[in-house]
Order: C-alpha cells, then sequence, then structure tokens
C-alpha cells in the first residue's frame, strides 16, 4: 500500500504564516504611527494651553483678555499643525458647570470664570491617522485627539519662614509650616510611609506648582511651564560678606569643651566645641571655625545670641569666600538639645540665632533636639539635615537643601511677614 503523497504540505503552511507575520507587521506599523501622531497631539495640546493662559493677563492690567488668549490658542497649535479653520468645527463636552467658551466661538476653548479666569482648557480638533497597512485586516485609521488645562497663577505670597533653594526631602518625617509664611523649595518630594508637609494660616506651598508636565518638558511648549522661586526674605540684607572681628592676638583659636555650670564665652573664636553637660551662654556672638556638636544628655542654652559658623585659615577666624583650613560646623546628636532665644545680630531687623558665613558649605545636622524661639536659622550655602526635632518659632528656617528623615519632625512658625508679588507663573494642571 502507497504512502500519502504530503508533498506541497509544507509550503501551504509556509503561506500561512506569511500572511498573518505580514498582518501584525502592519498593525505593528500603524500602532507605532498612531502613537507618534498621540504624542505629537498631546504636545500640542499642552502647547496651545500654555500660550492662552500666558496671554490671559497684562502685567499691569488685571482685566481678563479673552480674546487674546483665543488666538495665542490657534496660533500655537497652528504652528503645530493643526490648521485655525479646524477649530471651526471641533466639540469637547464642558468639564464643568462654570466653563465658558467667552469668545472663542467654540467649545474646544473654554475659560473656568468670565470676571477672573486662571485656567484655560484646550481640546484640539481631532486629526485623522489613516492606516497604511492596517486595512488588509479591517483596521482603517483613528481619530486622535487631546486635552489639557493651564493656569496663569499671580506670584503674590508671602515670604518664605521656611526657604529652600535646592531639594526638600521628606523620607517619612514631617514638615509643619505655620503663621503667614510659606514653604518654597526649588524641588519638593515627600516618600515614605507618613511623610508630609502641612502649611496652615497664610501662606502656601511653593513647589506645588511645578507642572506635572514630561520632564523635560517638549521644547515646542513656548512660553515654558514656570517653577515658583524660592525667595530668601534676607536677599540684600546680609552684605556679601560678613566675617567676624578678628580675635585678639592673645585669644588664639582653641578646642573647649563645656559642661554642667560651665558658661560659654561670646566674643571669641573657637575651633572645635564640644558640650558636654548643661551649658549656657549669654549676650553676644560665639564664632566656630570647627564643629559645635552638644553630645547625647547635654544641653547647650542661649540668651540673646548668635552662634556664627564661619572658617578658618591657621589660627585666624575670617569669611568662608577665600580659602580655609576649616569650617565651622553644628551638630546636635541624638539625647541632645540645644535650644536658643533671641540673637545678638540680625539683618534687616530680623535676628540670626544660628548663621552659617555666605560662602559656608558645611551641613547642619540635627538628630536631637533644636529649638529657636525669636531668631532665625541660615545656611544658604549649605544644607541641613533633621533625623530628629527642629522648632523655630517667630523666626526663619533658611538652607539651601533639606532633608527630614523618619519620624523626623521640623516646625516653623513665623508672623509678620511680608508678601511679594511678580509676573503670573504658568502651570500644567490637566
Amino acid at each position: 500500500m502507497r504512502g500519502r503523497d504530503d508533498r506541497g504540505a509544507v509550503a501551504i503552511l509556509v503561506a500561512v504564516f506569511a500572511l498573518v507575520m505580514f498582518g501584525l507587521a502592519a498593525i505593528v506599523v500603524d500602532l507605532g504611527m498612531l502613537r507618534v501622531t498621540k504624542a505629537d497631539v498631546l504636545a500640542t495640546a499642552d502647547a496651545a494651553a500654555l500660550a492662552g493662559a500666558a496671554e490671559l493677563y497684562d502685567e499691569t492690567v488685571p482685566t481678563p483678555r479673552f480674546v487674546e488668549a483665543v488666538e495665542a490658542v490657534k496660533d500655537s497649535a497652528a504652528g503645530n499643525g493643526t490648521p485655525r479653520e479646524d477649530w471651526n468645527t471641533c466639540t469637547a463636552p464642558l468639564p464643568g458647570p462654570r466653563w465658558l467658551q467667552v469668545g472663542s466661538g467654540t467649545n474646544c476653548i473654554l475659560f473656568d470664570s468670565v470676571t477672573s479666569p486662571r485656567r484655560v482648557q484646550v481640546v484640539t480638533p481631532s486629526r485623522r491617522v489613516e492606516a497604511a497597512f492596517g486595512g488588509v485586516l479591517g483596521y482603517s485609521g483613528s481619530d486622535i485627539g487631546a486635552s489639557a488645562q493651564a493656569q496663569a497663577r499671580d506670584r503674590r505670597m508671602q515670604d518664605c519662614s521656611l526657604c529652600v533653594d535646592g531639594p526638600l526631602t521628606v523620607d517619612g518625617g514631617l514638615v509643619e509650616v505655620s503663621g503667614d509664611g510659606s514653604a518654597i523649595a526649588g524641588r519638593g518630594q515627600v516618600s515614605g510611609s507618613g511623610g508630609s508637609i502641612v502649611v496652615t494660616g497664610e501662606g502656601g506651598i511653593g513647589f506645588e506648582t511645578f507642572p506635572p508636565s514630561p520632564l523635560p518638558p517638549s521644547p515646542r511648549y513656548s512660553p515654558q511651564p514656570e517653577q515658583a522661586s524660592p525667595e530668601d526674605p534676607f536677599a540684600g540684607a546680609i552684605p556679601p560678606v560678613l566675617p567676624p572681628p578678628p580675635p585678639p592676638s592673645t585669644n588664639r583659636i582653641r578646642d573647649t569643651t563645656c559642661g554642667t555650670g560651665q558658661t560659654l564665652q561670646t566674643g571669641r573664636a573657637f575651633g572645635d566645641v564640644t558640650i558636654t553637660g548643661a551649658c549656657g551662654v549669654t549676650g553676644g556672638t560665639v564664632f566656630v571655625t570647627g564643629r559645635l556638636r552638644v553630645n547625647t544628655d547635654a544641653w547647650l542654652t542661649g540668651t540673646a545670641t548668635t552662634l556664627y559658623f564661619t572658617c578658618r585659615q591657621g589660627n585666624e577666624a575670617q569669611s568662608c569666600s577665600s580659602g580655609e583650613s576649616s569650617r565651622g560646623r553644628l551638630e546636635v546628636q541624638a539625647g541632645g538639645q540645644l535650644s536658643l532665644s533671641g540673637s545678638s545680630l540680625s539683618a534687616s531687623s530680623r535676628p540670626l540665632s544660628v548663621f552659617y558665613d555666605l560662602d559656608n558649605g558645611a551641613a547642619l545636622t540635627v538628630a536631637g533636639e533644636l529649638v529657636v524661639t525669636g531668631g532665625s536659622v541660615y545656611n544658604r550655602s549649605g544644607g541641613a539635615s533633621v533625623e530628629g526635632s527642629v522648632d523655630v518659632v517667630d523666626g526663619l528656617f533658611s538652607v539651601a537643601d533639606l532633608s527630614v528623615g523618619s519620624g523626623a519632625r521640623l516646625g516653623v512658625r513665623a508672623t509678620g511677614l511680608g508678601a511679594r508679588s511678580g509676573p503670573y507663573r504658568l502651570a500644567l494642571v490637566k
């Protein structure tokens, strides 16, 4: 009995498999084109919304400029491939009952108020993406649209009582700002279980206005989203160089230890200062060119005193703006406590209780407890690390960068601060 002739079966299988593979490849190509177009349309919507928000107000006139804003939206979209005439047939649902198409003639360009708008919503006209190869499998193409909201916020804000130039990182800790001050940071990040930043009173949080847009923003965004700029309330009040007076020739810089019942001498420049018990200091300035460390189970209490952390070259205290052999810095160890009330130095009528030379990049670390009343903590070239507890009452806490660890707390309460105003800042909000 002769076997079945299977010649040609492989060719049939290859042909079927090739047809399936070509179909899948066609779908992949079409989906790739769809994805690229969607990203392009999203960027177009973002850019158009930002452009509209930027034109919504003139800096000197509080009256909204709807016509200029609408034209800015259409001009921006036209520059990114959306013809102006496409807006005539564009339709979109209202994002809320109070949204209006003031002066736009289309509900694809909307404003959140007729009297004092702050937000602009843009829904781009649909862009057709025809199927290049998918028609073989019944896919003819898709219509792609996108929406975006941008806002123009007045930069009026109370001066910051918690001022951070760079990152403010709260890793499981707590930051509380109260009174009429604001918390302003170049970048703000809350991480870890239970980490939070709480601002109460009349203040605000500057970094909350950072745009949630892709980073870095698309180069087509014109204008770019703006971030809140940290404002130093001491700016201009402290001279660029404010070195301590040189110590008398008979008082050479030396290390010292201060324990229970002892007093830390003011008007002197020290190297390393170690607090081993209940030490006190009153009425003057203590210049530190090395490390001032409050040990575990030790206390340093100061009244009308400023701890001034500067630098030294050889055996002479000096500004940190030139070469130095050591930099002053503050360390409060776990179980240690530093309590300061008032100060001996001030700038712009603001008392300075803990002051780092303007060019001193050394860190301030608190693993124990730091309490400052009626004075400010100022370290604008160096950072601060809080693993314990810090309370500043009726003063400011101003540093280059700040980290608050798990279980740690930083509280700042300031009153009587001024407000600042400036141009509107822009942010993508949706």
